[in-house]
C-alpha cells in the first residue's frame, strides 16, 4: 500500500485504485485536485509539496 505521501509526491493520480488515493474524483488517471478531506488531514511535510 502506498502512503498519502507518496501519492502526493506524485503529483497526479496514477489511476490505478490506489487505498489512499488523495484526489478528487478517486481513480480517475491525471486528476490533480486533492480532496478537502485529504487536505485537513495532512501534516506540515505533505502540506509543503502540495504548496510546492
Amino acid at each position: 500500500m502506498l502512503s498519502r505521501l507518496i501519492l502526493l509526491k506524485n503529483k497526479k493520480c496514477c489511476g490505478e485504485g490506489c487505498l489512499m488515493c488523495p484526489y478528487k474524483p478517486k481513480h480517475f488517471k491525471d486528476s490533480r485536485i486533492i480532496r478537502k478531506e485529504v487536505i485537513d488531514l495532512c501534516n506540515k511535510e505533505e502540506i509543503d509539496i502540495i504548496n510546492n
